[in-house]
């Protein structure tokens, strides 16, 4: 998805940055994540494959 590109905005002083660092750090984690529509509009992220910590 080009959200999750680098440099890529919607904003005139945005960066780019966040959604790219975000997936990295997701992806690093054996993790997924997912962009869905919320009509009419916005987004909902979806974070799946999370490993619950050990308590212990």
């Amino acid at each position: 998805m080009e959200i999750f590109k680098p440099y890529f905005t919607t904003h005139q002083k945005g960066t780019g940055l966040g959604l790219a660092v975000v997936q990295q750090i997701i992806l690093a984690h054996g993790w997924e994540i997912e962009c869905l529509s919320n009509q009419p509009r916005g987004a909902i992220f979806r974070i799946t494959h999370l490993k619950p910590a050990f308590a212990g």
